[in-house]
């Protein structure tokens, strides 16, 4: 079973993931965007043949979709359907829980958690589920 957001959850307002698009339509926004995927491109390094990344906390998808124009075959999870809605337009995506991951040990070569850990009611557990998923590393 996976555990979702409150349905009073910000995370799940159309207004919310609507209003962090529109954010990011800023230069501030399109800067602080273009930090994040160079840093991660950078941990991450090349992708090999059918590298498999988890964007755990995808939000509305822009990171993975970033990086699957990079090569990488990825995977979104979240637990606000407001935003797996949008991140479904960009990603294959899945709604879950990042402190108990739907996935078999080693399912990733990766596991990219940015901007998650401050919204997780235990980040031990978050981090133990995303280096069981993760094959190499996580991000």
């Amino acid at each position: 079973m996976t555990r979702s957001v409150a349905a009073d959850s910000p995370f799940e307002r159309a207004d919310v993931s609507g209003g962090y698009e529109d954010w990011l339509a800023t230069p501030y926004g399109r800067w602080a965007e273009g930090v994040e995927h160079a840093l991660v491109a950078e941990l991450l390094g090349a992708p090999g043949s059918d590298s498999r990344v988890l964007d755990l906390g995808c939000g509305t998808g822009r990171l993975g979709e970033h990086l699957s124009g990079a090569g990488f075959a990825v995977v979104g999870l979240d637990p606000a359907q407001a935003m797996l809605e949008r991140a479904a337009r960009r990603l294959a995506v899945v709604r879950g829980d990042g402190e108990r991951l739907p996935f078999a040990d080693g399912s990733f070569d990766a596991v990219c958690a940015t901007f998650v850990l401050e919204f997780a009611a235990d980040p031990v557990a978050l981090l133990r589920e995303a280096r069981r998923v993760a094959r190499e590393r996580v991000v």
